[in-house]
């Protein structure tokens, strides 16, 4: 029996248009989702209590040390997830699930899908991100989690320099963000301890949507339409163009990354995601943004003269 589990604190108006996406292709698959009471409101999945599965994640908050230029708690829970997702598995003996993020959009039936990765443990996204993974076997997140654990606790110092490393590096170019989960499932893969797929293959004409903002995906560009990859509908289904020689390529999920959870209401009764007009307002209010930025920051510099 396949499963599919999201996980996510809050109840945002994206959270329900998600929920029904993954169970409209999957009608007979349990819909998982693990959060609080304010979301503990849809029918057709089932509800868990986060904190009945948060010991492991207290535990790891102990140790986590902040190395990212997003919010502490925004990190920290990215971590603590993949805890909170193993003490389920193994409560509710669950083996095989598909795990997705709360901005994720699925197009496609579980059980033809898991035929593509079986020969794998888990897969991850361009090598680094679990937003839509199958996982196989629970033995394989355990083992994670305890990866994550020995770099934090002193008992993997090698890896541990790296995730700082990468951090400093980001520092000295002036980039944002830092060590995320991505960071240690990229280690993890590095160091080859478990076989993993990778979704953004494109396997009998289908792909996995690694960031909807972006015209990468894996190693192929896509069209891009007003700021956001652009989307045919097909009998209800997304395709892609790539770039290079315009072939469709179907969407099985889109990942709706950032800002782009606020496309998610109009993805969901195929609408295209963005209106020319929408995206000129958010390129203005972008722009205003930054000009306040300059102005503030010129009169702090001029006040102390």
């Amino acid at each position: 029996m396949y499963n599919i589990i999201f996980i996510h604190k809050g109840n945002p108006d994206f959270l329900g248009y998600s929920l029904r996406q993954a169970k409209k292709f999957n009608p007979k698959t349990v819909i998982h989702l693990i959060g609080d009471e304010s979301n503990n409101t849809y029918d057709f999945i089932d509800h868990h209590n986060i904190l009945e599965y948060d010991r492991d994640a207290i535990n790891f908050k102990r140790y986590y040390k902040h190395f990212s230029t997003n919010p502490y708690d925004f990190e920290l829970f990215c971590f603590q997830r993949w805890f909170i997702l193993k003490d389920f598995l193994i409560s509710n003996t669950i083996e095989k699930f598909f795990h997705a993020d709360s901005d994720v959009l699925v197009y496609f039936n579980i059980e033809e899908e898991f035929k593509k990765f079986k020969e794998f443990d888990f897969t991850l996204s361009t090598g680094s991100s679990g937003h839509c993974s199958f996982w196989n076997n629970t033995a394989s997140l355990e083992h994670f989690c305890q990866f994550i654990m020995n770099m934090y606790t002193g008992k993997d110092n090698e890896n541990y320099n790296k995730m700082v490393d990468h951090y400093r590096i980001r520092q000295s170019e002036g980039l944002p963000g830092g060590v995320c989960d991505m960071t240690a499932f990229r280690l993890y893969r590095l160091n080859k301890h478990a076989k993993i797929g990778e979704t953004t293959d494109i396997i009998n004409n289908s792909t996995y949507d690694d960031n909807f903002n972006v015209p990468t995906n894996g190693q192929l560009l896509y069209e891009m339409r007003y700021g956001a990859k652009k989307i045919e509908w097909i009998n209800t289904i997304p395709y892609g163009s790539v770039f290079e020689n315009k072939d469709k390529i179907k969407f099985n999920v889109l990942h709706c990354q950032g800002n782009a959870k606020n496309y998610i209401s109009r993805i969901y009764k195929h609408k295209q995601p963005i209106t020319m007009h929408k995206f000129l307002l958010n390129k203005i209010k972008m722009l205003l943004k930054i000009i306040v930025t300059r102005v503030i920051a010129t009169n702090k510099f001029n006040s102390t003269k």
